[in-house]
């Protein structure tokens, strides 16, 4: 007849082994979970510096069209420049009013984003828009740039757009 060996329970080492395992399993998925919060923060102000470059384009898009409908030509208050910009503005560069040519960085308030200062220690948000007309006289450039500094990194998203004399 076979005799077979009790088994007595786990060892030292085969503890050890297991317990080094586990704890390095653990440790892996929270330098993932980490990282993935990391990301979706960088993520989630991407997505609001590209709305924001897109607004950029739209607010000199509103002044041409204004122009247009005041019967004036498409290009009537709109200058070669770069300045920086924000809804209140009804040409470009704006009026001081608006937004000085310092006023780079936007502040929210009130949902909106408005030209201000570098004097806020809250602001995350650069801006600036450069128009350069074409030679023809029928459209204009327009480049949105949006910069933003995030846990010591600095991002920047530019869009740019051709806008034409539509009529």
């Amino acid at each position: 007849m076979i005799k077979f060996k009790e088994n007595k329970g786990l060892g030292l080492l085969e503890v050890m082994i297991s317990l080094f395992l586990l704890s390095f399993g653990v440790i892996g998925g929270f330098a993932v979970i980490q990282k993935i919060v990391q990301f979706s923060s960088v993520n989630s102000s991407r997505l609001v510096a590209y709305h924001l470059a897109q607004e950029g384009v739209e607010v000199v898009r509103n002044v041409r069209d204004t122009s247009r409908q005041n019967h004036l030509p498409f290009d009537n208050d709109i200058s070669e420049a770069s300045a920086p910009i924000d809804y209140r503005c009804d040409q470009f560069p704006c009026k001081p009013q608006h937004c000085e040519i310092d006023d780079e960085y936007l502040k929210k308030e009130n949902g909106f984003y408005l030209c201000t200062d570098a004097g806020d220690s809250d602001l995350v948000f650069r801006r600036v828009v450069s128009v350069d007309k074409a030679v023809s006289g029928e459209s204009l450039e327009v480049t949105a740039m949006v910069e933003w500094v995030e846990k010591g990194n600095t991002y920047q998203v530019k869009t740019t757009e051709i806008l034409y004399d539509w009529q």
